[in-house]
């Protein structure tokens, strides 16, 4: 049984550095072109309705959240980018 056990586990271990591997293979040849898009947040609030006096001032505090990150060259490179979406429309 510690025969199997060790084969498993060592298989195991071969499977998650192939599975990172290819990851990381993958995720290189985008890199170059995602450098210059900016990273999207999306963010859903109400407006108008009930959860409008807890929405609003959160959105404006992540606005001034996301102006001071791209003001120091955003995350990795990439600046952030706020896509708002009312719950009342």
């Amino acid at each position: 049984m510690k025969r199997t056990t060790r084969w498993g586990g060592l298989a195991a271990l071969l499977g998650a550095a192939v599975a990172v591997a290819a990851i990381a293979g993958a995720t290189r040849g985008h890199a170059a072109t995602d450098a210059k898009k900016p990273i999207v947040i999306g963010w859903a609030f109400d407006s108008k309705g009930q959860m409008a006096p807890f929405d609003d001032p959160a959105l404006a505090a992540a606005r001034i959240r996301v102006k001071q990150i791209n003001a120091k060259g955003g995350v990795g490179g990439r600046h952030l980018a706020i896509k708002t979406c009312d719950t009342q429309n």
